[in-house]
């Protein structure tokens, strides 16, 4: 024998459920902001150092760019082209011997 609720009952019922679907939410919602709030704030500082070292790595590449310009200006010929001459005579000498 199946027992049925009664109308008031069934009400109350669906009325609780509802209740608690609702405070499941809110906490859920809650503990999410309260996680989400501490993350950001260990990552602040990180993301600040980020920032630095990507303003420093900018600063030194254009450093490097400037520091490549000027050895270019007051060198005729670059070092690499000086190496590359060296290695095609000893390479021809080798072949010739």
């Amino acid at each position: 024998m199946a027992t049925q609720l009664s109308p008031e009952m069934l009400l109350l019922l669906t009325n609780m459920t509802e209740q608690l679907n609702l405070q499941t939410k809110t906490i859920t919602e809650n503990i999410t902001a309260a996680v989400l709030q501490k993350v950001d704030k260990k990552l602040q500082p990180i993301i600040e150092q980020n920032e630095k070292l990507k303003s420093e790595v900018e600063k030194l590449n254009q450093k490097i760019q400037n520091s490549k310009q000027t050895v270019g200006e007051t060198m005729p010929h670059s070092v690499d082209s000086q190496k590359q001459k060296s290695r095609r005579s000893e390479y021809a000498r080798y072949v010739n011997a």
